[in-house]
């Protein structure tokens, strides 16, 4: 029988997510989702969530124990310390991972960071992948971004750096308009919550065609001015400048880190 026209147990996450002492509150936090989405799989109404997958990593079970095909496995010790292992592999990706202005995150796991499926254009513009529109504040329509992967940093890492998993994104960059300094084939990390081009810097933003771009950003307008405008520049002296209006230009965020090759 394909996995969609199964039913999990409700009694079998019940007993998992007491085996692991979690409130259906703290088990939505870990897959999520919303307390009242997990008390509708605990009362057998939710009868095959699209999101099993991240459900059973989250009660540390297979997800075949869901579905009455696997026994309970013993409950796991608990932990003196949390450990980070860079190349430890992750399970398979649970489907419908979003996350949206209006959505917020949509069956990605706590503590980990999401790539967004989309290129992000140093030239041209990258082309966004939406998941689906959903409707938002007075009468606009953000974009639910697809979620094609997620990372995990270090805790010491993202408290050096003052963020919080919740506050980042990465996103695979194209084109040579940012080499040397971001080059073709590298992932950008963006702190979504630094979205004013204060410090001048490196920041993802969206260009006409709602592509995603990384630019170097420079106001040029004075604190007091009645039109504030921002110079996009290019580290390429291949690509010329272009200066805007601060109000045009819609920033993503403020690039913190890239990840690439060493040539």
């Amino acid at each position: 029988m394909k996995k969609s026209q199964r039913s999990i147990n409700p009694k079998r996450v019940i007993q998992a997510r007491e085996a692991m002492g979690l409130s259906q509150q703290e088990l939505a936090k870990r897959v999520g989702k919303t307390q009242q989405a997990i008390a509708a799989v605990e009362m057998g109404v939710t009868k095959n969530p699209t999101y099993t997958d991240v459900l059973a990593r989250s009660l540390q079970v297979d997800v075949l124990y869901l579905y009455d095909e696997q026994e309970m496995p013993r409950a796991p010790r608990p932990r003196v310390f949390e450990s980070f292992d860079p190349d430890a592999v992750d399970a398979a990706l649970p489907e419908g991972m979003t996350v949206g202005s209006e959505t917020g995150r949509q069956g990605i796991p706590e503590g980990t960071v999401p790539q967004i499926d989309v290129i992000a254009g140093m030239g041209g513009g990258g082309l966004t992948l939406v998941h689906e529109g959903v409707p938002g504040r007075n009468g606009m329509t953000f974009s639910a971004e697809a979620v094609s992967d997620f990372w995990r940093f270090p805790l010491a890492l993202l408290r050096a750096a003052g963020v919080s998993p919740e506050d980042l994104a990465i996103l695979p960059s194209s084109g040579d308009s940012m080499s040397p300094t971001v080059l073709d084939g590298e992932f950008v990390v963006v702190n979504t919550k630094h979205r004013l081009p204060s410090p001048d810097g490196i920041y993802a933003l969206t260009d006409a065609f709602g592509g995603i771009v990384i630019k170097r950003l420079e106001l040029t307008s004075k604190p007091n001015d009645e039109i504030q405008t921002v110079r996009i520049i290019s580290d390429n002296p291949k690509h010329a400048p272009r200066e805007w209006n601060l109000d045009e230009v819609q920033i993503i965020g403020a690039v913190l880190w890239r990840f690439g090759r060493i040539n």
